[in-house]
């Protein structure tokens, strides 16, 4: 149904606190940007597993959204940034397969 009837089913997220998902939720709504989501992923984390675990999630659901928009060229470039930042979690996966298609 596009993006403004996905907007209107997302849920509550009161507690906006696990970088970078207040970032994207407000991406999501209508009322951030990519910019935005990328430059909360990192902010005051130290190298490490935290950090790469913001950014892998910061570019995969950045392409996420970039697909749902209709930018696939952009899409398929977060994919591969957030393949950059490897995590031991199925959404590894699920990332891989979206740069895949």
């Amino acid at each position: 149904g596009g993006l403004e009837k996905a907007r209107e089913a997302l849920p509550a997220y009161a507690e906006r606190r696990r970088k970078p998902f207040p970032a994207l939720l407000d991406l999501y709504q209508g009322n951030g940007s990519v910019g935005a989501v990328l430059a909360e992923a990192p902010a005051g984390l130290e190298p490490g597993p935290a950090l790469r675990e913001s950014l892998f999630y910061a570019h995969l659901y950045a392409g996420k959204y970039l697909q749902a928009a209709g930018d696939r060229e952009k899409a398929r470039e977060h994919f591969a940034r957030a393949l950059e930042n490897p995590v031991d979690h199925f959404m590894w996966w699920c990332a891989k397969a979206e740069a895949a298609r």
